[in-house]
C-alpha cells in the first residue's frame, strides 16, 4: 500500500502566526507614520507612533532600529503610493491665458496632495542623498514640463534669456512660495490660483 503524503501545514500555522503578526504590525507602524505625516506631524516621535499603530515601542524599534529609519521607510513607502500623481501632464492647446489658468491648477493641485510629504522630504533630504534626488528629480520634471506647455512663448529667447524668463516665470511656482501663501498669509486655494495665474501671465505676456 503506498503511503499518502500529509498536507503540509499553512506556513502561519507552522509558526504560530507569529510571521504574519510581524508583517501586519510592520505595515501598521508605516501606515501609522504616513498617517501621522498626512495630518501635519513631519517628524513624529516613535512613541506616538507605536499608540498609532496600536504596538509597542519596543515592537517599533524592533522593525526599525532608529527613528531616522522609520522616517525613511515610511516617506519611501508613502512616495510609492503617490507615484501615480507624480506623472507629468501633457501641453493642452489653447490660447495664453487658456494654458496658464490650466497650468497653475494643475501645480496647485500637486501642492495640496503633495505638501505633506514634501514637508518631510526637505527635513530628511538634508541628510538623505536618496530622497534629496527623489525631489531633485521630481522638480527637474515640473520643470521641464513648464518648459513643454509654454515652448510657444520661450522657444524663440536666445539660451540665456530663456533661463532667465524661466526663472522668473516659476519663482511663484516653487514650493516654499506655495507654502507662504498657503501656511504664512492663509490664502485659500482660489486666491493662490488667482495669484499665480495673473503673474504669470503678465510674465508670459512681456517675452
Amino acid at each position: 500500500m503506498t503511503p499518502e503524503l500529509m498536507e503540509p501545514a499553512p506556513a502561519e500555522s507552522r509558526t504560530d502566526g507569529r510571521i504574519g503578526r510581524r508583517l501586519r504590525n510592520h505595515d501598521a507602524v508605516l501606515e501609522a507614520a504616513i498617517k501621522m505625516f498626512s495630518e501635519g506631524e513631519v517628524i513624529p516621535a516613535v512613541d506616538d507612533v507605536a499608540k498609532r499603530a496600536a504596538v509597542s515601542s519596543r515592537s517599533v524599534y524592533r522593525y526599525f532600529p532608529t527613528r531616522d529609519e522609520l522616517i525613511r521607510a515610511a516617506l519611501e513607502r508613502w512616495l510609492l503610493q503617490q507615484a501615480p500623481y507624480l506623472v507629468a501632464q501633457p501641453p493642452i492647446e489653447g490660447d495664453r491665458l487658456t494654458r496658464v489658468e490650466y497650468f497653475c491648477g494643475q501645480r496647485l493641485a500637486l501642492y495640496f496632495r503633495f505638501a505633506p510629504l514634501a514637508r518631510v522630504g526637505l527635513v530628511l533630504g538634508e541628510t538623505d542623498p536618496l530622497v534629496r534626488e527623489i525631489f531633485e528629480s521630481g522638480r527637474d520634471s515640473l520643470r521641464e514640463q513648464f518648459a513643454a506647455q509654454f515652448a510657444t512663448e520661450l522657444g524663440l529667447l536666445a539660451h540665456r534669456d530663456w533661463v532667465m524668463a524661466m526663472t522668473a516665470a516659476t519663482l511663484p511656482l516653487q514650493f516654499h512660495l506655495f507654502e507662504y501663501m498657503h501656511v504664512g498669509c492663509g490664502f485659500d486655494a482660489t486666491q493662490m490660483h488667482e495669484l499665480i495665474v495673473e503673474h504669470l501671465h503678465l510674465h508670459l505676456s512681456a517675452l
